[in-house]
């Protein structure tokens, strides 16, 4: 899979992170390669103290030891409850990381922290591409325009295939004349 939007760090890194009551307890790490391709979602350490500086040693250790080149990745981990005030403590947060350990450029993508019914998240929330500083992010494909009517390319044609089935699935729900 490769991850091309924050809701993919989402639904990769949500299922690990609430599995049990142990899983709540650790920090996760998502991890990546060179073209966001996903490589492990893995616990960085099982009792997260709530400090992401106390366990630097932890995240640099288990970055090292991934079986292949790790160039991004993710935190997140469970905090209860959560409130509009934290934003700024979970941003702090990632910044003392950033600060105790030089990561490569946009290595670090964010941090989710989760308590049952929110997410906080210091990492974009949608399509990478639309966010300022994450221009050099890798894409999935670019396929250049203009793209109008009777486009083939690959994007349009699978494009235009979805919205055909859409299209067919709803005019066979829709009531004929004689109902």
């Amino acid at each position: 899979m490769i991850i091309e939007a924050g809701y993919d760090l989402v639904q990769l890194l949500h299922p690990a992170v609430v599995a049990n009551a142990a899983s709540r307890r650790a920090l996760w790490m998502l991890a990546a390669d060179k073209d966001l391709r996903l490589l492990e979602i893995s616990p960085v350490c099982p009792e997260f103290s709530g400090s992401l500086e106390r366990h630097v040693a932890a995240i640099v250790a288990a970055l090292a030891g991934s079986y292949r080149p790790v160039r991004y990745f993710a935190l997140a981990h469970t905090m209860s409850p959560l409130d509009c005030n934290d934003w700024d403590r979970i941003s702090r947060g990632d910044e003392a990381l950033r600060e105790v350990h030089d990561f490569e450029p946009d290595q670090f993508l964010g941090r989710l922290v989760l308590d049952g019914d929110h997410i906080h998240s210091s990492a974009p929330r949608y399509s990478f591409r639309d966010y300022a500083g994450r221009e050099n992010l890798p894409r999935v494909a670019v396929i250049s325009g203009p793209h109008f009517g009777d486009c083939s390319c690959i994007a349009c044609s699978q494009f235009n295939e979805m919205i055909e089935e859409y299209r067919a699935i709803r005019q066979a729900a829709e009531p004929g004349p004689a109902d």
